[in-house]
């Protein structure tokens, strides 16, 4: 996942960057074409994105899956001035979605649904450099609107939401008995308006935050800070009982978040490390007022307002090895949570729109598990990995089962390399999971191979990047455990992807 995109320039190179790339994959005879480009003429800086995909219907190992089709459409266009001071920029972004959800069976509509998501953003950013350290300065306007069409083209379900954020955060040195660090204030407002098949009310949230995050190095030891508080207020427009949901009313949240982390060298290739902390997370708009389908996620979602903010406390043991041909790492985590907010499904059935009906409850909750990757060259030519990660969540009163847990699972890859061509073989696995709530759907285990080659060669200024996938090699038949939907919708089957890259 890729969080930092840069779709602000934040330096000025000394030549035009362009990339351009597409891709085609044989599953849902889908493709993707992409360009871009970040072109310099000092002091400015200017960049910009344009990339379409567009799907069919999805074959899986079962047939083809109806009404699965998807179109989107993403573009970006950013300029920042540049000096000896820092910079500043702002870019505009605009991203369109529809896609299809497939029908026929019970809980969703007999030709399936279509969803049609509209998204523009505006952001400015700005870094001012002070002395050896710095001020950043953000802001961020999104305007997102969300429809779910029935098939005779009327409206299920719409929302619309307009959201204003912003930052400012001071990079310091040397702050009390601290190295470094960033301290600094946040906000956010969202105007959340519902439409259609839908009876939650249109509603306001502002959130207000203060926070630090400090860094200390004692010999052996790194030290590491951090402490947030933040104040939330959720008003709907419109104050009233729901016989529901119940007393829809204004609902003000004062929270504080801690953690401090330790690391410590043990040699020079070998670290050992422990964080605790204390978290807490404010219910959304939705976890508290909703009351209406998202056939999406085929699920009749009814909110609780009387829900209380998320809290717990957690506590993660690591380790990581570095040698010169061997990486390993393995974490261990147990989160204790005196209130965790969790969609629950009831086992009930909304019977106007035959989906099932999901509540939003605050419970006593715990987990516990463990993840890891290895990383071994073998010799100049193969390398081998191994990652996994595992977790137990369940109710602390009953020991029973928390839902939407995913089971034990990870990923065996081998590599081989020589000049400019790559290839490898990777197997992708997940363990059955019986560990599941009332209401929720068991899955079996699995296993799927998926292969990839890759040749990078230069034509004059110009660097391409040809690759072939193969996903599912075997055309298994598996389900994410994670899916609403998994006792109905199996995951793709063999899919053959090829992929070009033209960069200069």
């Amino acid at each position: 996942v890729n969080l930092v995109k840069n779709d602000i320039p934040t330096q000025i190179h000394n030549q035009i960057h362009f990339n351009l790339g597409g891709y085609y994959e044989s599953a849902n005879q889908g493709f993707l074409t992409g360009v871009q480009s970040e072109i310099p003429f000092n002091p400015f800086s200017a960049r910009f994105e344009l990339s379409q995909r567009k799907t069919k219907d999805l074959k899986t190992p079962i047939g083809l899956l109806k009404n699965s089709y998807s179109k989107n459409f993403n573009s970006n266009l950013g300029l920042s001035y540049v000096d000896d001071f820092g910079f500043i920029g702002s870019n505009f972004k605009v991203y369109n979605l529809n896609y299809g959800i497939p029908g026929g069976f019970v809980g969703a509509h007999p030709f399936g649904v279509s969803i049609d998501i509209e998204k523009q953003q505006i952001n400015a950013h700005s870094e001012i450099k002070i002395k050896n350290q710095k001020l950043e300065l953000k802001f961020s306007n999104v305007q997102y609107r969300h429809k779910e069409l029935e098939h005779n083209g009327l409206i299920g379900s719409e929302f619309a939401i307009n959201t204003n954020s912003g930052s400012i955060n001071f990079e310091n040195n040397n702050l009390l008995i601290f190295d470094d660090g960033i301290s600094g204030i946040s906000f956010e407002h969202r105007d959340f308006n519902i439409g259609g098949y839908v009876f939650s009310p249109p509603s306001n949230s502002l959130n207000l935050s203060a926070y630090l995050y400090q860094t200390k190095k004692l010999n052996r030891f790194n030290f590491e800070f951090a402490l947030r508080y933040s104040f939330d207020k959720v008003t709907p427009r419109t104050k009233k009982f729901s016989s529901r949901i119940g007393q829809i009313d204004e609902r003000i949240f004062h929270n504080f978040s801690v953690s401090t982390a330790t690391l410590y060298q043990v040699s020079d290739v070998v670290f050992v490390g422990l964080t605790i902390s204390k978290s807490s997370r404010v219910p959304t708009i939705e976890e508290l007022f909703s009351d209406g389908p998202h056939l999406a996620a085929y699920s009749y979602e009814v909110g609780n307002p009387n829900l209380k903010s998320e809290a717990g406390y957690g506590g993660e043991f690591y380790v990581y090895h570095k040698f010169d041909k061997l990486f390993f790492n393995l974490n261990f985590f147990y989160n204790h949570f005196n209130y965790f907010i969790v969609p629950q499904n009831t086992g009930r059935i909304n019977y106007q729109t035959f989906l099932p009906i999901y509540e939003t409850r605050g419970v006593k909750a715990a987990q516990i598990g463990f993840d890891g990757s290895i990383d071994w060259k073998i010799s100049e030519k193969f390398s081998l990995s191994k990652s996994f990660s595992y977790v137990n969540g369940y109710f602390r009163d009953s020991k029973k089962p928390l839902p939407q847990i995913p089971p034990l699972k990870g990923e065996f890859g081998l590599k081989f390399s020589i000049n400019n061509f790559s290839s490898g073989i990777f197997l992708e696995w997940a363990a059955a999971q019986n560990r599941v709530d009332e209401f929720e759907t068991k899955t079996a285990g699995y296993s799927v191979v998926n292969l990839f080659a890759q040749y990078i060669f230069q034509t004059g200024h110009f660097v391409n990047n040809v690759g072939l996938s193969v996903e599912n090699l075997f055309n298994k038949e598996y389900r994410n455990h994670l899916s609403r939907v998994k006792s109905i919708l199996p995951e793709a089957g063999i899919n053959i992807r090829f992929i070009y890259k033209l960069m200069i």
